[in-house]
């Protein structure tokens, strides 16, 4: 009984096949028995490749970083094969295909094949050679908005009879805030002509948030040649998003929370103006900017073109009165307040004064003395006088303002003068300035002339004598007198001597004997009263007359002035010897 309980066993995981032979043999303590035998067969069974040593903690993954290992401790073991035919790598959980990969280099014959989150290692290869090859196995996330659910990786091995125990390790994603990102902007410059007003700077320009649905503000920079008396960025407040402009630093900052889509609107709707009248011309930058309140984006940029025009010259401030010019007036200066201004020019080349109202060419004209290098030239045909020379502006002001006017009739037109002033710095006129000159008449008086310079002689107890033959009379701005008188002023003789004249052509005579005048009246024509003061005679009635000569003087009258004395020597002779 007792060697029919002996029992045998293998220990080893791995044991040795040869067959075994179990010798019996017993003893009754003086001579042992003969030898019975039994041969053992050893049978070997399979096993399992084992996984072991994985790391409790998970893997960490940060958005848009490098491929992570998913494990550099696991052990890989089979007690009784030395080879591995095949392991799998999977992601168990919350596997999400557009954004999760296992990478594998092949190596030491094994070959790696990713799809649907499983990565199959097939090749056979040593226990260390998949232990390494398992170890290189890595993690990635190609998304820039990648889920934050925990990834739990599972591995098993084969030897190509029986699969491993499996084992799994968690691996945790981080998501980074992604910047906004624009893009899309004109490459062509802006380009932009002074005095054009605000124009849109981009039509294009694109706003992108992978993570984000909403931009929290923006800038807008003039970060190239930006001069700020003429440089101005605008933007239109909406309902979220507001604006503030610099003007030192020449940035327009957005705030307000709004969508993305609102926000690239608001940067599409930014204007630039250049307000200066002589704009620096030299290229602008303006840049944009956009933040989603964590971190801002790209930075774009345009470049915008000055093209600068030129600004005619400006004249103002001529008086608004009337200029009053008074009938034989000295040359009077036209305007003493004239100024001149060109924003962007500090020379003037030319100047035209014209009288381009009721202009008379043969008794306007305009005056001028050459100065500072600007030399003057009067059309007496056509009343305009043209000023050249390269000059400054004060210059111009000065000569302009030192233009004189003058009419030399005397007997002017009164009609009211326009004198208009222009000025050029030779790409353009100014505007037209003016100034109305009133012409003021003074009455010139009649004139008598060509009285004979001999004497009159009178015979006694002749008949009466005309006193002038030639005498002519001229008024320059009346063609009607209304009475002449003659006067025997020296020497006249009361009761003897006497003045004849016959009424005619409507004018009447009246001789006052007493005094020795003869007084002419009626309004009548130059050439009448001429004719009537040719017809008076001179008489003496006396038989004894005073032969001393007799100065007999002539004045005629327009009704408003007389004119100048003529005057004839009238000589008395005596015929008879008296006692």
């Amino acid at each position: 009984a007792a060697l029919r309980s002996v029992t045998y066993e293998n220990s080893s995981l791995n044991p040795e096949t040869i067959p075994r032979t179990v010798a019996f043999t017993v003893s009754d303590g003086d001579l042992s028995s003969n030898v019975q035998t039994r041969v053992i067969n050893i049978g070997g069974v399979n096993n399992a490749p084992t996984l072991a040593t994985i790391e409790v903690q998970p893997a960490s993954y940060i958005e848009n970083s490098a491929p992570v290992a998913i494990t550099g401790n696991l052990s890989v073991a089979d007690v009784d094969d030395a080879l591995i035919q095949s392991a799998i790598v999977t992601i168990a959980n919350n596997y999400i295909a557009a954004e999760d990969t296992l990478l594998f280099t092949n190596q030491s014959g094994i070959t790696g094949s990713f799809l649907n989150g499983t990565l199959t290692l097939s090749g056979a290869a040593t226990v260390a050679e998949y232990e390494a090859a398992i170890h290189s196995v890595t993690y990635v996330n190609s998304s820039d908005n990648p889920s934050a659910v925990v990834k739990t990786i599972e591995i098993t091995v084969s030897d190509g009879d029986t699969d491993s125990n499996p084992v799994t390790r968690d691996i945790s994603v981080t998501p980074v805030n992604d910047a906004p990102v624009e893009s899309g902007i004109e490459p062509v410059a802006l380009s932009y002509t002074e005095n054009a007003g605000p124009l849109v700077i981009s039509n294009a320009l694109t706003l992108f948030d992978i993570d984000d649905t909403n931009i929290e503000s923006a800038t807008v920079v003039i970060d190239g040649n930006y001069v700020n008396s003429e440089d101005i960025l605008s933007f239109t407040d909406t309902t979220d998003i507001t604006s503030s402009w610099d003007p030192v630093t020449g940035t327009l900052t957005l705030t307000g929370t709004d969508s993305v889509m609102n926000y690239q609107a608001a940067l599409r709707s930014v204007s630039y103006e250049n307000i200066s009248e002589n704009p620096d011309a030299a290229v602008r930058t303006v840049t944009f900017a956009a933040s989603d309140g964590q971190v801002t984006s790209n930075i774009i940029s345009r470049n915008i073109e000055i093209t600068a025009v030129n600004d005619p010259v400006l004249l103002s401030s001529v008086e608004p009165s009337l200029l009053n010019f008074t009938e034989n007036d000295s040359a009077t200066v036209i305007s003493q307040t004239v100024t001149i201004n060109d924003a962007d020019s500090s020379i003037l080349q030319s100047a035209t004064i014209e009288i381009n109202n009721n202009f008379n060419a043969a008794d306007d004209q305009l005056g001028f003395t050459n100065q500072n290098g600007i030399s003057g030239s009067y059309d007496a045909a056509s009343g305009v006088l043209s000023l050249t020379g390269s000059a400054t502006l004060a210059n111009y002001e000065s000569a302009l303002r030192s233009v004189t006017y003058i009419n030399t009739s005397d007997n002017p037109d009164p009609s009211v003068r326009t004198v208009s002033f222009s000025a050029s710095d030779g790409s353009g006129a100014s505007n037209l300035e003016s100034r109305n000159i009133t012409v003021d008449q003074i009455n010139d008086g009649s004139v008598i002339t060509n009285i004979e310079n001999s004497s009159l002689f009178y015979m006694e107890n002749s008949a009466a004598v005309p006193l002038t033959d030639t005498l002519t009379i001229t008024d320059l701005d009346n063609t009607m007198l209304s009475s002449a008188s003659i006067v025997i002023t020296d020497n006249f003789s009361v009761g003897d001597d006497s003045l004849v004249f016959v009424d005619q052509n409507g004018i009447t005579g009246s001789f006052n004997a007493v005094s020795g005048t003869l007084q002419l009246t009626g309004s009548a024509s130059v050439p009448d009263y001429q004719a009537a003061i040719r017809s008076v005679s001179f008489q003496n009635s006396s038989d004894d007359p005073d032969t001393s000569p007799r100065t007999v003087s002539i004045t005629v009258n327009d009704g408003l002035s007389a004119s100048n004395v003529g005057s004839r020597v009238v000589s008395v002779v005596a015929t008879t010897m008296h006692r």
